[in-house]
């Protein structure tokens, strides 16, 4: 009778948080909908029943839907397609090959992905915390983070977002080979993926458990960078360039990672004056979230904010750090477990979602958000 109740409890939690999911995502693509029938259309040739599947393309996502026809091609000095990794690009591919629009496939995979994603995500902090309110305060500020609307758009970050979200559940119920396979697929999303299995690493070396052996470990961390390391040759047959995913990026003014850059973050972060702005909230935010779950103890959570982001600093540069939040989600933990009153918690839900609908009109009119 118990194990049916406690059976019931649990089927009712997964129900929470794919709801959330799938209504947040709801949320945003009829926010995005609402922006584009009151705009005018960016191209006059464009025709109507194209038009709302084609504003939701900017940027980095017009990349990724080229990729699959174009293949990956590598330019020096210029914007080029080796600087995006191939998970969807692979999955767009596939896509045409059973005759799916690559730009309906682009908005749908993103969008799908997510919701499970939140559901592994709220698990893992339900089961690794015992506590059910942390859990779906923290997915409540995950959807309201402004930024999680890059979970809607044809972008790589909910594939990767799930996929490390199912690492994290599954390492700590203790199915090792799904971690490694999920890993390795979502290195192919995003390199900042391996932070997972480097927090994995640390927390397994500070506190060893009997249960599992060493080389297992180490299995998981091979398993995660394998699949750059794939990238990686596939770039140098294509375009002669083992390291052409890195150089392409110094094409968008993101120098290669460097202690210098680390410097110069840091008296940016020391200066407040000298670069505020929504960057900075975000920068000094993660920084803080990652050092407070480091000092509790939380040593994989703290690798996984903290990883992503010393890199994004080691560049130099601030751009894009909206996204690159989102390989930090387990801030969302730490800031659920610092907001203890009701009406700042829901102030804080309020001012996200509100910045979250102006960064989709920022979106669809070609303003850079990140």
């Amino acid at each position: 009778m118990n194990t049916s109740a406690s059976a019931d409890r649990n089927a009712g939690h997964w129900r929470w948080f794919l709801l959330l999911g799938l209504f947040s995502r709801l949320m945003v693509l009829s926010a995005g909908s609402c922006v584009i029938a009151t705009s005018e259309p960016a191209n006059s040739s464009t025709e109507p029943s194209n038009r709302w599947i084609e504003s939701w393309y900017r940027f980095d996502a017009n990349w990724y839907a080229r990729i699959p026809t174009t293949g990956y091609a590598f330019v020096p000095g210029e914007q080029c397609s080796a600087a995006f990794l191939p998970l969807l690009p692979l999955l767009l591919k596939l896509a045409t090959f059973l005759q799916i629009d690559v730009h309906w496939a682009g908005l749908i995979i993103p969008n799908l992905a997510f919701i499970p994603g939140l559901a592994f995500f709220g698990q893992w902090i339900r089961e690794s915390t015992r506590d059910s309110a942390l859990a779906r305060r923290a997915a409540w500020l995950l959807v309201a983070y402004p930024g999680s609307v890059f979970f809607s758009l044809p972008y790589q970050e909910s594939l990767a977002f799930t996929l490390c979200a199912f690492a994290l559940w599954a390492w700590n119920r203790g199915y090792l080979v799904p971690v490694a396979i999920a890993l390795f697929l979502a290195t192919l999303a995003r390199s900042t993926s391996l932070a997972i299995a480097i927090g994995i690493l640390l927390h397994w070396w500070l506190a060893p458990s009997p249960r599992v052996a060493l080389w297992k470990i180490l299995l998981i961390l091979i398993a995660s960078g394998l699949g750059l390391v794939l990238f990686f040759l596939h770039l140098h047959v294509v375009t002669g360039q083992i390291f052409a995913h890195q150089e392409a990026h110094r094409a968008w003014d993101r120098a290669a990672p460097s202690l210098a850059g680390l410097w110069v973050i840091a008296g940016k972060l020391l200066n407040p004056a000298s670069h505020m702005g929504t960057e900075y909230c975000i920068a000094a935010s993660l920084l803080v979230m990652g050092v407070r779950s480091g000092i509790q103890g939380r040593t994989l959570n703290a690798v996984v904010i903290l990883a992503p982001l010393l890199l994004a600093f080691s560049t130099g540069t601030l751009l894009s750090i909206q996204r690159i939040a989102l390989a930090c989600f387990p801030a969302a933990v730490e800031v659920a477990q610092s907001i203890h009153h009701r009406w700042l918690f829901r102030l804080l839900l309020a001012f996200g979602f509100a910045l979250q609908t102006h960064w989709i009109n920022d979106y669809m009119h070609l303003r850079f958000i990140g």
